[in-house]
């Protein structure tokens, strides 16, 4: 019992440094020298991304909001991407990674489960893409 409690430890204290690493590289990369996005920036970003990815059939829409962050959405079959007041062009990469590798019910998340598997598996997922260009 002390081996997997141990075990399950390791583990978790494992995932959340990989995740201050790669978010700690993520923020330096998106800051350094990097202009705010603008709206007449993101249609070529976008159909740059959507042809690397393979997924220029699927219906993307941007928005710009208020909001510190940027988010993804789906509504009605159309993914929306919600950029924030600190977006810049590595989050066309990364929130438009989202919606090449995430299930529709996994974009628009409900219940602690898929919160959790969205912090540690999907976003993680979207960051190492982000910065590597590695699709896991």
């Amino acid at each position: 019992m002390n081996t997997l409690l141990f075990w399950i430890l390791l583990i978790g204290l494992l995932l959340i440094l990989f995740q201050l690493i790669i978010h700690g590289i993520l923020a330096f990369l998106e800051t350094k020298g990097r202009p705010q996005l603008t709206p007449d920036m993101v249609p070529e970003l976008l159909k740059k991304e959507k042809s690397k990815l393979g997924i220029s059939e699927k219906i993307i829409k941007c928005r710009f909001t208020k909001k510190k962050n940027s988010r993804i959405s789906l509504e009605n079959g159309i993914y929306y991407i919600n950029f924030g007041t600190k977006a810049r062009d590595l989050t066309v990469k990364h929130e438009v990674f989202h919606v090449y590798r995430e299930k529709p019910e996994h974009i628009n998340r409900k219940g602690i489960w898929l919160t959790i598997r969205y912090f540690f598996w999907y976003e993680n997922r979207a960051k190492l893409y982000t910065v590597f260009n590695i699709k896991i």
